[in-house]
Formats: C-alpha cells, structure tokens, sequence
C-alpha cells in the first residue's frame, strides 16, 4: 500500500557552509572564473616550463587532420630520491600522549557504531516542483515522488545520520514541460510547510530500504537555505565559465608526450 512518511531524523549537515554565503551576481561570478583561469594559466605555464628543463634523448613528431603537431619525445629520466615512508595514522595517535588506550580503544568503538551505505538514485524533476525518485533496494524496485527538488541535491554526495552514513550517487534530470506530468500518477496533496514522500512502489513495511531517502530528505530540510544558495552560486559560475571561454576561446596546441624509461638500480 502507498503511504506518505513525514519524518524528523537527527542530521549533521552535508557541508559546512561559509555563515557569509550570498547569492552570486554575475559580476561576482565573472570576476571569480576570471582569477580561477588565470591561476590555472599560471600552473600550467610553470608545469610547461619544468617538463622543458629536461633533457630529451629523442623526439618524432605526426600531424593531426586539424594541422595540430603530435609530438613525442623520449627524455633522460629524473633523478628521483627515496622518500621514507610516513608512520600511519595510528601509530601517530600511540605516540601522542593526548590519547590514552582506553581512549583510542572509545574513538574505534565509536567509529565502527556507524554503518556505511551506498545509495544510487534515478531522479527526474517535474517543472521544478515534484521528483521522481527511483532506486532498488535487496533486488527489489522502489519509486516514490517527493515535493523536494532534487536539483538542489545536485552536489550532495554525503549524509550522516547518529547511526548511518549514506553514500549517494544520483542521475539528476529534469522535465520542464507540464505535459511531461500527464503520465504522473494522482498523488496526495504535500505539506507546503516539509518535505514529503509518497512510496507508489516497493514495500512500505520495509523501512531500511526507505531510510536512505528519508535521511536524504531530512538533510534537504534542515539545509535548504544553504542548498539554495550553493545551486544558485554554482549556476552563476557555470554561466560565467562559459561567458568566459566564448570571449577568451583557447589556441589550438600541439600535443606533447614525454616519457621516460625507468633506469634500473645501480645504472647511470
């Protein structure tokens, strides 16, 4: 039987977002991709300007249908030094007197009481305002339709409960024509005050397989604000990248492989 579950499930939020975080102009947004092209021209140019210090043995060279030069060149192989290895984590926590055994034994006790989970859903979007949310759970289907748009979920990948920690990885689509939803079934009115879900498949008594949605759903709730904002800045960006590659198009460039042979220990 279908049902509607209203929740309140205890949540640490996904990010922890600046307390300053405002919605970005496109000015803003202009101004941010332009400093983050021209840091990424500066490492480029400092990587280029590395890999030609060294000596090449022998080079060849092919030309692409487009006139590009495919150039590959054999070079001396570096001098690399032996780098010991770092001591791993716990054997730093047992040098540090901070932490007793019995202590270091509560935070690995702790650490195990949480559960780790993989959740894959297949969403769809109607006009901004219903989601379609598909997903199987022990090789049976489930679908259930949200009043959470799911698009503000876009960059969610993580959510902790007090006993779980879920692993998402969504397909995020979107159907803006209202003539999309004449195949939606009737549904129930949602709250305008909470996120909702009605379960149209799967089975309702199972509540582990509907856990991972509900702490879904209870992430989006108590971070909606935040969510808001980082889908609005990220869409600024995203149309502020593109501005700038329109007005900035890159040079077309020859393709350069270097490669080297690993010398064999006790060679010169």
């Amino acid at each position: 039987m279908s049902r509607i579950v209203r929740f309140l499930v205890f949540m640490w939020p996904l990010c922890v977002w600046p307390e300053n975080a405002e919605v970005l102009t496109a000015l803003e947004a202009d101004a941010i991709i332009a400093q983050r092209e021209a840091a990424k021209a500066e490492v480029k140019a400092a990587r280029i300007a590395e890999l030609e210090k060294a000596e090449v043995l022998s080079e060849g060279e092919g030309t692409l249908p487009d006139g590009r030069k495919v150039i590959i060149r054999e070079m001396r192989p570096p001098e690399i030094a032996e780098v010991p290895l770092a001591p791993s984590s716990i054997d730093q926590k047992l040098k540090d007197p901070e932490f007793t055994a019995e202590q270091l034994a509560w935070i690995d006790a702790q650490e195990k009481l949480q559960s780790h989970k993989v959740q894959m859903l297949s969403c769809t979007v109607y006009d901004r305002s219903v989601t379609e949310v598909r997903w199987t759970y022990e090789d049976e289907s489930y679908l259930a339709y949200t009043n959470a748009d799911f698009n503000y979920l876009r960059g969610v990948m993580v959510v902790k409960t007090d006993t779980d920690s879920y692993d998402f990885f969504m397909g995020i689509g979107n159907a803006a024509s209202a003539r999309t939803r004449e195949s939606l079934p009737l549904l129930p009115a949602f709250s305008p005050d909470r996120s909702e879900y009605f379960l149209a498949k799967g089975d309702p008594a199972n509540a582990a397989a509907t856990a991972g949605l509900e702490a879904l759903l209870s992430n989006y709730e108590a971070n909606l604000d935040a969510l808001k904002i980082a889908y609005q800045r990220n869409e600024a960006l995203t149309a502020a990248r593109e501005r700038y590659r329109k007005d900035n198009p890159e040079p077309p460039e020859d393709f350069i492989l270097q490669f080297w042979v690993p010398k064999e220990k006790g060679s010169k």
